[in-house]
C-alpha cells in the first residue's frame, strides 16, 4: 500500500510539474548528461547531501537510506558507476539507466537503475527510480584465508558417495558468515556407489568394479550454506596445535587456483575478472584425485533432471549421471524452468580470415519471452571470441557475465519483457577460433591407415559447425530463420545454411572490421525455413552444378577432391524422393553438397547443406591396413551421400530432446540409408546389411542401452556407434515388421510432422506408434530401447506328417528376460524359397504350420534381424 502511495504522488507531481517544465523550454537547459556526471560523482564520492539533491522531495529522503543501507547491512567500502546510458526523450525529459557496482574486500553487488528525470526551474530532477531486474550478489572468493587449521577428522557425506580424512588440514575460503568453499588436504579415501543398477555397470565396464573406493590427498568443495550444515562435519581434537605447513599452503593454493573457475563462477564484462555465485539449495561440486584414476568431479544439482555426475577428467569422460532412487514411494520433485526466451531470428554480419583463423563478427538476436518478467537471456559462446560489447535496441549498453567452462554468456537486459513481448540485442564479438576437427561428426569411416604418405593440397576447406560455438548460439534447442552475411578474401568461397541471395546495397567494405586489402568478397546466405544452429564452410572451391528438382540442389568441389562415381544430381534427388515419400517433404528449400579432401573419410550434415570428405591421393604405399567400421557400409557407394541427406529429416528437420533420444537423429538417419539402400539394391543386399547391424550390435550390447545415448560414447565410441546407429536400425526394422509397411510409415510421417522444428523425445515416439497399434507397445520398447541386454533364446521345431501334407511345429522359449520381437523362418519348398513372420510376444510361444510339401533347409532368424543368441535344436 506504500509502494502505491508513493508511486501515486511521483505520478501526480510528474503531471503537476510538465505543464511548468513546458512552459520554460525556450531557457536554456541544464545539460543532462551535466546533471548525469555530477550524480554519477556524487553516488562514487558518497557525497550524500548532493546525491539528496538529485532527487525531488517526495523521493530524496527515501533514496538516501536506500543508498545508505548498501554500506551498513551489506558492508561494502566503495561504489562506482560502471555502466550509463541515456535516453533523451524531449529538452525537457530524459531516461537514464545506470550499473552500479557496490564493492568490499569479498564481495561484489552489482544494481541496475532505470531513472526518470525532468526538468523544473531550469533544473533536472529525478522523479522516479526503479532496479532493474534482481541485484545480483558476486563474491571475490579466496582459499587459501586467513582460517585455516589442522583437525581430528572431516567425514563428507552426500547421497551415494562419501569421504573421509584423518589429521587433515582445512583451509577455509575469506567470505564471512558464509560457508562455500573448503580445500581439505591430508589422508583421505573416497568411497562411491551408485545407487542406480545402470550406473554401477558402467562403473565395472570401466574399472573391473561397481563401486569406486580409493585413496585421495586433497578435496576441493563448493556448495550451499546449507549443504555444509548438513553433510560436512569437521571434528576438532589433539591435532589442531600441529603446525601447517608452508607446503601445504602453497598445494591449497594450487588447487584453488585451478579448481575455482569450474564451478560457481562467471567472468565479468566489467572488469574480466572471475567472481562466485553462491550454491542455492543441495547444489555441491566435490573435485578430488584418485590414486588410480586420476582427478574426478563429483557434482549434485537437484535442479537438472539427472542430479549426480561424476566426471573423469583425464580422458574427458561422464562416467555416472543419473538421479538417485527414492527411499521411499513417491514421485520425484524436478523443477523445470523452460526455456526463457525463443529465439526468433539471427542477422549475422561476419568477416573472416582463413589464414589465420580471425572472427570479426556482429549478431542482431530477435527473441521473445516465455515467461512474466524476462531480465536476462543466455547463450553458448567459445570463450576464445572476446565480446567486446552488447547493445540492446535503443542501444543501451548491457552488461553480460561469461561461464568460460561451459562456453556460456549471460546478458542482462535493461527493460523486463513480459511473456510473449518481443526483445533485440546486438553482439559484437573477435577472435580467433580454429575450424572443426576431421571427423567431429560421428559418421567416419575409422579406416587407419599405415604408412602411407599422402600429396597434401594447400587449398584446405575450413568448417565451422555447432560445436564450434562460432556465434552466441541458443543455450538449449531452439529453431529460428537467419540471414548471414560473410566477407572473404579474394579467391575463397563459402556454403551455409540459407540460399545464396544479391543484395545490391552490401558490399564488402561494409563489415565489422575492415581490412585494407583489396578484393573481398560478401556472400549473403538466406534462411528462411526454421534451423536450429547456423554452419558455414570456407575453402577455394567451385560450383559444379545445380539442379532444381526435386529441390534446388547445388554441388561445390575443392581442388583435388574426386569426381563424383555417378551423376551426383540424380542420386541425391532420388535419395529425396525417396525419403519424401515415406517420412513427408523436404524441410528445407535447399541443399548444398560440398566435396573436399582430407586424411580421413567422413561425413557432416548441417541443416540444408553437407559435407563429404575424400582421403586424398596417395603417392606412396608400403602397406595398408583397413579397420571396418560398424556404422559405414562400404559395399554401397551411395551409403554416405544417403545417410547425410537423412540427417536433414532426423536430426535437423526434427531435433533430439537429451542425450537419451539421440537415436532419432543417428539411429533414425542410419536406418533410413539402409532402406534407401534395400530400395537400390534390393532384398538380398538389405538382409545383408542387417547382418552387418547385428553382428556389431551383439559384439558391443554390454556397453548400454539405446537410451545412453552420447554417453556410450565417452566409454567406447566403436560401442557407440555400433548401438545408437545399428542396433537401432535392428529395432525400428523389427517394429515395421510388427505393424507392416503401412502402419509403420504412417507412424513415421506423423512423428515428423508433429515433431517438425522442434525437439522431440523418446516417449513422442512411443506414444505415436501406441496410439496406431491400439495395443500396449510398452514391452517392445522397453526391451529394446532401454537394456543393453538382448534375448536368450531357445528354438524347438519338429516335422508331423498328416493326411494332408505336414505340419511344421516351432516351440520358442526365451530365458528370465522377456523380449517381444517378429520373428522370420524360412525353408524351401520343391526348391522355392518361403519366408513365414511369426510374433514372439510372451516368453514360451509355440507356431503351428500346415504345409503342402516337405520344408528344407529350414533357417530361424535369416537375415539376423533379431540380434541375440538362437540355439537351434531339431526335435
Amino acid at each position: 500500500m506504500k509502494k502505491l502511495f508513493l508511486s501515486t504522488v511521483v505520478f501526480l507531481c510528474f503531471q503537476i510539474l510538465l505543464p511548468y517544465a513546458l512552459a520554460h523550454e525556450e531557457i536554456e537547459p541544464y545539460d543532462i548528461k551535466e546533471f548525469i556526471a555530477d550524480f554519477k560523482k556524487s553516488i562514487e564520492n558518497k557525497e550524500l547531501d548532493n546525491y539528496k539533491k538529485a532527487f525531488s522531495t517526495d523521493l530524496e529522503n527515501i533514496e538516501v537510506e536506500r543508498f545508505k543501507g548498501f554500506f551498513k547491512e551489506f558492508s561494502m567500502d566503495s561504489v562506482s558507476v560502471v555502466s550509463t546510458s541515456i535516453n533523451k526523450q524531449s529538452s525537457y525529459q530524459s531516461r537514464v539507466y545506470l550499473t552500479l557496482s557496490f564493492e568490499n574486500l569479498y564481495s561484489i553487488i552489482l544494481d541496475t537503475w532505470l531513472i526518470d528525470v525532468a526538468k523544473v526551474n531550469d533544473k533536472w530532477k529525478i522523479f522516479n527510480k526503479d532496479t532493474l531486474g534482481q541485484t545480483q550478489t558476486l563474491y571475490k572468493l579466496k582459499v587459501p584465508s586467513e582460517r585455516m587449521e589442522r583437525v581430528r577428522k572431516v567425514v563428507i557425506d552426500h547421497r551415494d558417495i562419501s569421504l573421509s580424512f584423518k589429521d587433515p588440514v582445512v583451509f577455509y575460503d575469506n567470505v564471512p558468515n558464509i560457508e562455500t568453499a573448503l580445500i581439505v588436504i591430508g589422508e583421505g579415501e573416497v568411497n562411491f556407489t551408485p545407487s542406480l543398477p545402470r550406473e554401477q555397470h558402467h562403473l565395472e565396464l570401466i574399472y573391473n568394479q561397481k563401486y569406486l573406493q580409493d585413496k585421495i590427498e586433497y578435496v576441493y568443495l563448493r556448495f550451499s550454506p546449507d549443504f555444509f550444515k548438513n553433510n560436512i562435519k569437521i571434528i576438532k581434537g589433539a591435532a589442531e596445535k600441529e603446525t601447517i605447513a608452508e607446503s601445504e599452503k602453497e598445494l591449497a593454493q594450487d588447487l584453488f587456483i585451478k579448481n575455482y573457475p569450474r564451478s560457481f563462477t562467471v567472468r565479468s564484462s566489467l572488469t574480466q575478472d572471475f567472481f562466485s555465485v553462491l550454491p542455492k539449495g543441495e547444489e555441491a561440486t566435490f573435485e578430488f584425485k584418485i590414486n588410480k584414476f586420476g582427478e574426478m568431479t563429483y557434482i549434485f544439482s537437484p535442479f537438472a533432471f539427472e542430479e549426480i555426475n561424476l566426471y573423469q577428467w583425464r580422458k574427458e569422460k561422464i562416467i555416472c549421471l543419473y538421479s538417485p532412487p527414492l527411499e521411499e514411494k513417491g514421485k520425484r520433485m524436478f523443477i523445470s524452468f523452460g526455456q526463457k526466451v525463443d529465439i526468433r531470428d539471427y542477422q549475422m554480419d561476419v568477416s573472416y580470415e582463413p589464414k589465420n583463423h580471425y572472427f570479426s563478427g556482429k549478431a542482431k538476436v530477435k527473441f521473445e519471452s516465455n515467461i512474466a518478467n524476462l531480465n536476462s537471456v543466455k547463450f553458448r559462446l567459445n570463450p576464445k571470441l572476446k565480446i567486446l560489447r552488447v547493445t540492446d535496441k535503443q542501444q543501451n549498453k548491457l552488461y553480460f557475465s561469461q561461464d568460460d567452462y561451459r562456453k556460456t554468456v549471460y546478458i542482462y537486459l535493461l527493460d523486463r519483457l513480459s511473456r510473449g513481448e518481443l526483445g533485440e540485442i546486438d553482439i559484437y564479438y573477435r577472435g580467433e577460433l580454429k575450424p572443426l576437427k576431421e571427423g567431429t561428426d560421428a559418421v567416419r569411416s575409422m579406416q587407419q591407415q599405415a604408412e602411407i604418405e599422402f600429396l597434401e593440397t594447400r587449398d584446405k576447406s575450413y568448417l565451422y559447425s555447432r560445436s564450434s560455438y562460432w556465434y552466441p548460439s541458443p543455450s538449449k534447442e531452439d529453431y529460428f530463420t537467419a540471414r548471414l552475411k560473410l566477407v572473404l578474401p579474394p579467391g575463397y568461397t563459402a556454403v551455409s545454411n540459407g540460399r545464396r541471395v544479391h543484395d545490391p546495397n552490401v558490399n564488402a567494405d561494409q563489415r565489422v572490421q575492415k581490412s585494407n586489402d583489396e578484393g573481398y568478397s560478401v556472400s549473403i546466405f538466406e534462411v528462411k525455413n526454421q534451423i536450429k544452429y547456423l554452419a558455414f564452410i570456407v575453402g577455394k572451391m567451385s560450383l559444379e552444378g545445380e539442379v532444381k528438382k526435386p529441390i534446388l540442389i547445388n554441388y561445390y568441389r575443392a581442388p583435388k577432391s574426386r569426381s563424383y562415381y555417378g551423376d551426383i544430381f540424380k542420386t541425391a534427388g532420388e535419395i529425396i524422393d525417396f525419403y519424401q515419400n515415406l517420412f513427408g517433404s523436404y524441410p528445407f528449400d535447399k541443399l548444398s553438397i560440398v566435396r573436399q579432401v582430407g586424411k580421413s573419410q567422413w561425413g557432416h550434415s548441417p541443416p540444408a547443406f553437407l559435407v563429404i570428405n575424400d582421403l586424398p591421393i596417395m603417392s606412396q604405399v608400403s602397406s595398408r591396413r583397413r579397420t571396418r567400421s560398424p556404422v559405414v557400409l562400404s559395399g554401397w557407394d551411395e551409403y554416405f551421400l544417403a545417410h547425410e541427406i537423412a540427417h536433414q529429416w532426423w536430426g535437423h528437420g526434427v531435433s533430439w530432446d537429451s542425450y537419451h533420444d539421440q537415436w532419432i537423429s543417428e539411429g533414425l538417419a542410419q536406418y533410413s540409408a539402409s532402406l534407401y539402400l534395400k530400395e537400390k539394391y534390393g532384398e538380398e543386399d538389405f538382409g545383408d546389411i542387417l547382418k552387418q547391424f547385428s553382428r556389431w550390435t551383439e559384439k558391443h550390447t554390454q556397453w548400454g542401452a539405446i537410451t545412453m545415448g552420447s554417453r556410450i560414447s565417452h566409454l567406447d565410441f566403436e560401442a557407440y556407434q555400433s548401438i545408437i546407429y545399428n542396433k537401432t536400425s535392428l529395432v525400428l526394422n523389427m517394429l515395421r515388421d510388427l505393424l507392416g509397411d503401412e502402419m509403420f510409415f504412417l507412424g513415421m510421417q506423423r512423428f515428423f510432422l508433429r515433431n517438425k522444428y522442434s525437439a522431440a523425445d523418446t516417449n513422442k515416439f512411443v506414444n505415436i506408434f501406441n496410439d496406431l497399434a491400439r495395443n500396449d507397445l510398452d514391452s517392445f520398447f522397453n526391451g529394446w530401447f532401454n537394456s543393453y541386454h538382448l534375448p536368450e533364446v531357445k528354438v524347438s521345431y519338429s516335422l508331423d506328417r498328416d493326411e494332408t501334407g505336414y505340419i511344421l511345429r516351432l516351440s520358442v522359449i526365451q530365458d528370465e528376460r522377456f523380449f517381444v520381437f517378429p520373428l522370420w523362418l524360412e525353408w524351401k519348398e520343391k526348391g522355392n524359397r518361403v519366408r513365414k513372420k511369426i510374433v514372439v510376444d510372451k516368453r514360451v510361444a509355440n507356431f503351428d504350420f500346415k504345409l503342402k510339401y516337405k520344408p528344407k533347409k529350414i533357417k530361424i532368424n535369416p537375415d539376423e534381424a533379431v540380434p541375440g543368441r538362437f540355439r537351434v535344436n531339431k526335435g
